[in-house]
């Protein structure tokens, strides 16, 4: 306990001594905390995010061809999808 009193004590000194460089060091302490915690809340934010990067990350390194497939077979489902959605050009009647 002693030792924090004087701590506390010497750095109060300091900081009359010398009041602009404690406003440096105070602010950039600030600034440290303040970088801190936006990165904190944006990873609580986006949880879902991380853990798909984690988890596709972790999957591309312990199996690398796996990416080329899947990105085929999307690929395949999305035009397969725009090709049934997408009406067939087909010759109408009245153009005979």
């Amino acid at each position: 306990m002693r030792s924090k009193l004087g701590l506390l004590l010497a750095l109060g000194l300091l900081a009359i001594a010398f009041p602009n460089a404690t406003m440096l060091v105070f602010e950039t302490l600030c600034m440290i905390v303040g970088a801190v915690m936006i990165t904190v809340a944006w990873v609580t934010a986006h949880l879902s995010l991380v853990c798909f990067v984690g988890s596709v990350s972790v999957l591309l390194y312990f199996f690398p061809d796996t990416f080329r497939r899947a990105a085929q077979w999307l690929g395949r489902a999305l035009a397969d999808a725009v090709r049934t959605v997408l009406p067939q050009q087909t010759q109408s009647p009245t153009t005979r």
